[in-house]
């Protein structure tokens, strides 16, 4: 696993704004700076933002990036159904 320091709001935004649909980032309580896998949760995000999308084609996909209880938490978010 290559760990280095990353802006996970900034990966997040690079991600939805290769979407041809509308993804909402939101970051306001994100780290500026984390150590991740910046290409393996890339990769996890495009997955999760393209099914949150397949959920609910119409609608816009949020991705929220904050931090809880000292750890990371990136959460995909969509109001399709199930």
């Amino acid at each position: 696993i290559l760990r280095s320091a990353t802006d996970p709001a900034a990966l997040a935004r690079e991600v939805a704004a290769r979407k041809s649909f509308s993804v909402e980032v939101i970051a306001d309580a994100a780290p500026t700076s984390w150590s991740l896998d910046a290409p393996r949760i890339e990769q996890v995000l495009e997955n999760l933002i393209d099914n949150a999308h397949q959920a609910d084609p119409e609608g816009t996909v949020q991705v929220r990036v904050e931090t809880r209880a000292g750890a990371l938490m990136l959460a995909v978010l969509d109001r399709g159904a199930g």
